[in-house]
C-alpha cells in the first residue's frame, strides 16, 4: 500500500533538531548526524522551530530523528505505522500531522513493510488491524454511506462541510480528468483488475485523513495495487499500480479562505500521484514527485495560485539529489516553471508536454536524469541550456513584458514576490582586488556571484577548477527594460574562460550566473561541489623585455666614402593594465613600467677631393617611465586570453617613444667640432636615416601579412602553454648602405587570479 501527498495549511516550517528522543520501540541509536552537502554554503544555514510548531510534520520529525541517528530503521518504520494508523501512539517527540506528508510516509512504509521481523512486525501487524470498509482506501477504512458516479471517478462519501457539495467535487475531479487525461493526454489510471471499483471507474473516498490533511492517493486499497502493465500505455512499465483517492470532506478544517479552490488544487495535485502510480514512476525523487504535483496545480487551475506557499525552492541545490529534508522538494515546483514554462503554460502540447515526455522516460526504465535530457531534447534543447536560462530567470525574478521575454522571466513574478521575498543566495563577491573561489553541485545546480560595479567595462574571468564537471557560465545584469546577458557557454573541466562586462545601463549589480550539468550519476544519492574561481584581472600584466641593435654601413657621396657602425642597448620593465576608459579597445596603459636605452655610433669619412679624414663619435641614452617616455598606444587587441585561432588576439604589441639627446664629436683633417640633437628618440634609433622601427615578430606568429604589426616595433606572442607573452625575435633589415640586425628577448605574464 502506497500512497502520495498530502497538502498542509501554509508553507512548511523546518522541525526542530532534537538532542535525545525517548522512542517506546526498543533501544536508541546513539545520536549522529549526516552531511551529505559536501559543499558548504554560507547561505544555507537552516532554521529551526519547536516541535510543537503546527507546521511540523510527524513524517519530517520522524525522517529528522532517523537522519541523525536518533533511531533504527526498524524504529523508524514503526513510527511511520503509528503515523499512519493511530498517531495517538507517537511518542512526544514525534506527535504532530502528517499533513501534506501523508502519502509520503505511506511510500516509505509500504517500501519497508516487506523487510519488518519479529516483535517490529507483530507491532506494526498490531497497529495496522482495524475494521475495513468494503472500499477502504490505505488508513480510511470507515464505512461511508453514500456513493456517487461520473463519467470517470466512483466517489463515496459520508458528511461534506465547508458549503462544498458532492456536485462540486464530482465537477471538479471530471474537469482534472478532462484536463490531465482528455486534454494533455497523460495516460489514464489503470483499473485494479483483481477488484476493481464499480465500473472500472476510479475509487474516491471523501473522509476525514487526518488533522490538516487535504487530501492523498495510496496504491494499497480494497480497489488498488499492482497492475504491472497499464493498458492505457503502449509499453510495459512492470510496476505500474492502480491507486485509490481520499480527500478532505469540505476543507474547512484546514482555514483556509476558499474551500472549493482548495478542492480544486487538491484534485489537480492529487489525480496527478494517480496517474504517477499507472505509470509506475511514483518512486522517483521526491522533487520530481510531488515537485510536478505543485507544478501541474498552475496548469490545471492558472488563477488559484495555491502553490505559492512552497516558495522558494533551494536555488543551489541540485536536481538529482534534491533535499527531502523539511518537505523542500514541494518548492521545486517553480525551477520546474522556469525550465517548461517558454514551450507554453496550461496548454496541451506546451509545458505539461515537457513534464509528460519525462515521467514516460521514467515509466519506460530511466533514471531520473537521463529521462529529463531525453524529454528536453526530444524539444530539440538541450536540459543544461535551458537550466542554465532558467537559473537566470530565477534569480532576477522579472515579469515577463516588454524587453523580459521568456525563458528569462516568469509570467507570475510579480505575484510570488507579492506572496513572498525572494530569497536567492549570492553566493560570494568579486572585488577589483580578490576573486572567489567556491563550489557548485553535480546533477543540475545553479550559483550566482556578484561582481564590481565599476568600471563600467572590464573583462571577468571563470576558472572551472573541477576534475570532470563542465560548467556553463554568464555575466548578466537588469537595466530596468530587459536583461543583458553575455554568455560564454561551457567552460570544461580544468579550463578557463573569460567574457566582457558592459556596465552601460545596468540597474543593480552585475552577476556571473555559473550552473553544473555534470550527472555524476543517473540518479545520484549525493551531488559533491565542483570548484570554480571567478575574478577581475586588474592586477597588471608584468614582465622584462631587452633587445638589442647591432649594423653597418658604408658607401660613396661624391668625393665622400664612408663606412659606420651602431649599436643600442636597451631595456624595459613591464607593468601594464587595461585602460579603465578605453577598455571596449582593449587597450592598456603604462601603470609603473620603466625603460633604460644607450645607443653609440662611429663614422668615418674620406674626402678625396680635399684628400682628409674625419671620425664621428655620437651617443644617446635614455631612462626613466613611459610616463616621461610617453607609451604609444600600447595595445593588446585581446586579452583575455589571446585566441588561439586569432592571430591580432595572439600578440601584445608595443611601441613607445624613449626621447634622448643625441650628441656628437668630430675630428680629423676636415674638421673638428660637435653637434647635439634634442630630439632623437628610440629604441631602434639611426642616425644616418633617423628612427627605423621595423616590427620584429616572434616566430610563431611568422607567415602573417607583416603589415599586420606596422609600427608595434615590439610584438610578444601568447604562449598559451606557459600563459605567458614571449618576445623573442631576430631580425635583419636593410639601411642605406648595409643592414642592421635586432634583437629581442623577454616575457609578460598574463595576471594570476587574486
Amino acid at each position: 500500500m502506497v500512497q502520495v501527498r498530502c497538502r498542509a495549511l501554509s508553507r512548511f516550517v523546518p522541525f526542530v533538531v532534537l538532542t535525545t528522543v525517548a522512542v517506546t520501540l526498543g533501544p536508541v541509536a546513539a545520536s549522529g548526524s549526516d552531511a551529505p552537502d559536501q559543499a558548504p554554503r554560507p547561505s544555507s544555514a537552516e532554521a529551526h522551530r519547536s516541535a510543537a510548531t503546527p507546521q511540523a510534520t510527524a513524517y519530517s520529525l520522524i525522517r529528522g530523528a532517523s537522519a541523525r541517528h536518533e533511531i533504527t530503521r526498524g524504529q523508524e518504520t514503526v513510527l511511520l505505522a503509528r503515523a499512519i494508523y493511530a498517531p495517538r501512539t507517537l511518542p512526544p517527540a514525534f506527535r504532530a500531522p502528517l499533513g501534506r506528508d501523508a502519502t509520503l510516509a505511506r511510500i516509505e512504509f509500504d517500501e519497508r513493510l516487506p523487510s519488518l521481523r519479529g516483535s517490529l512486525a507483530a507491532t506494526v501487524d498490531d497497529l495496522r488491524a482495524t475494521t475495513k470498509d468494503a472500499h477502504w482506501c490505505s488508513s480510511s477504512t470507515q464505512t461511508l454511506p453514500n456513493r456517487w458516479r461520473t463519467t470517470h471517478f466512483v466517489i463515496w462519501y459520508g458528511a461534506i462541510g465547508g458549503g462544498l457539495t458532492i456536485a462540486d467535487y464530482a465537477s471538479v475531479l471530471e474537469h482534472v480528468w478532462k484536463t490531465e487525461v482528455g486534454s494533455f493526454g497523460w495516460a489514464r489510471p489503470p483499473s485494479y483488475t483483481p477488484n476493481p471499483a464499480p465500473g472500472g471507474k476510479y475509487p474516491v473516498r471523501i473522509a476525514n485523513a487526518g488533522a490538516g490533511v487535504y487530501g492523498y492517493v495510496s496504491g494499497g486499497g480494497a480497489h488498488a495495487g499492482l497492475v504491472g502493465d497499464n493498458p492505457a500505455t503502449g509499453w510495459n512499465e512492470g510496476d505500474a499500480k492502480a491507486s485509490c483517492m481520499v480527500l478532505n470532506p469540505g476543507f474547512a478544517n484546514v482555514g483556509s479562505a476558499n474551500n472549493l479552490d482548495d478542492l480544486k488544487v487538491t484534485a489537480a495535485h492529487e489525480f496527478l500521484h494517480s496517474i504517477q502510480f499507472g505509470l509506475g514512476v511514483i518512486s522517483a525523487d521526491a522533487n520530481f514527485i510531488e515537485g510536478s504535483a505543485a507544478w501541474i496545480e498552475d496548469e490545471v487551475y492558472d488563477s488559484i495560485n495555491d502553490n505559492y506557499q512552497y516558495l522558494w525552492p533551494r536555488w543551489n541545490e541540485s536536481m538529482g539529489a534534491y533535499p527531502t529534508a523539511n518537505d523542500a522538494f514541494y518548492g521545486y515546483w517553480l525551477i520546474w516553471r522556469a525550465l517548461t514554462e517558454r514551450y507554453g503554460a496550461g496548454v496541451p502540447g506546451g509545458a505539461e508536454d515537457v513534464m509528460q515526455k519525462i515521467f514516460v522516460n521514467i515509466s519506460k526504465g530511466q533514471e531520473i536524469l537521463p529521462a529529463a535530457e531525453k524529454a528536453f531534447l526530444a524539444l530539440h534543447t538541450y536540459l543544461s541550456y535551458a537550466f542554465h536560462q532558467a537559473a537566470i530567470a530565477s534569480f532576477f525574478m522579472k515579469p515577463c513584458g516588454g524587453g523580459y521575454v521568456l525563458p528569462l522571466c516568469f509570467e507570475e513574478a510579480a505575484a510570488y514576490l507579492a506572496k513572498v521575498p525572494a530569497n536567492f543566495p549570492v553566493e560570494g563577491v568579486v572585488t577589483k582586488t580578490k576573486g572567489f573561489d567556491w563550489r557548485v553541485r553535480d546533477d543540475y545546480a545553479m550559483n550566482v556571484v556578484q561582481l564590481p560595479d565599476s568600471p563600467k567595462h572590464y573583462p571577468v574571468y571563470f576558472s572551472n577548477a573541477s576534475a570532470s564537471s563542465p560548467m556553463f557560465w554568464s555575466v548578466a545584469c537588469d537595466t530596468g527594460s530587459d536583461l543583458r546577458v553575455d554568455t560564454l557557454g561551457v567552460i570544461e573541466p580544468k579550463t578557463w574562460g573569460n567574457l566582457g562586462v558592459d556596465r552601460t545601463g545596468c540597474v543593480g549589480h552585475s552577476y556571473a550566473i555559473v550552473t553544473n550539468h555534470r550527472m555524476s550519476a543517473p540518479n545520484p544519492d549525493t551531488s559533491f561541489g565542483a570548484d570554480y574561481k571567478i575574478w577581475v584581472p586588474y592586477s597588471p600584466i608584468t614582465g622584462t623585455m631587452s633587445w638589442s641593435v647591432a649594423g653597418s654601413a658604408s658607401g660613396t657621396d661624391g668625393a665622400v666614402t664612408w663606412s659606420e657602425s651602431w649599436t643600442e642597448n636597451g631595456s624595459a620593465t613591464l607593468a601594464l593594465k587595461r585602460d579603465p576608459v578605453n577598455v571596449a579597445d582593449y587597450l592598456v596603459v603604462n601603470d609603473g613600467s620603466t625603460y633604460s636605452i644607450d645607443y653609440t655610433e662611429t663614422r668615418t669619412e674620406y674626402d678625396s677631393g680635399r684628400d682628409c679624414t674625419t671620425t664621428y663619435d655620437g651617443s644617446g641614452s635614455s631612462s626613466g617611465t613611459p610616463a616621461d617616455a610617453g607609451f604609444m598606444g600600447s595595445t593588446a587587441p585581446n586579452l583575455d586570453p589571446p585566441n588561439p585561432t586569432d592571430t591580432w588576439a595572439d600578440s601584445l604589441n608595443l611601441a613607445f617613444m624613449a626621447p634622448f639627446t643625441y650628441t656628437e664629436t668630430f675630428n680629423g683633417g676636415c674638421s673638428s667640432g660637435s653637434t647635439s640633437d634634442p630630439s632623437a628618440f628610440g629604441p631602434f634609433y639611426h642616425g644616418l636615416d633617423g628612427v627605423s622601427s621595423p616590427p620584429c615578430v616572434p616566430a610563431a606568429l611568422l607567415g602573417t601579412d607583416d603589415t599586420y604589426w606596422a609600427g608595434w616595433p615590439f610584438v610578444g606572442a601568447w604562449n598559451g602553454s606557459q600563459s605567458k607573452f614571449e618576445f623573442a625575435c631576430t631580425k635583419t633589415v636593410p639601411v642605406a648602405g648595409g643592414s642592421q640586425t635586432i634583437t629581442v628577448s623577454g616575457t609578460a605574464s598574463y595576471p594570476s587570479p587574486p
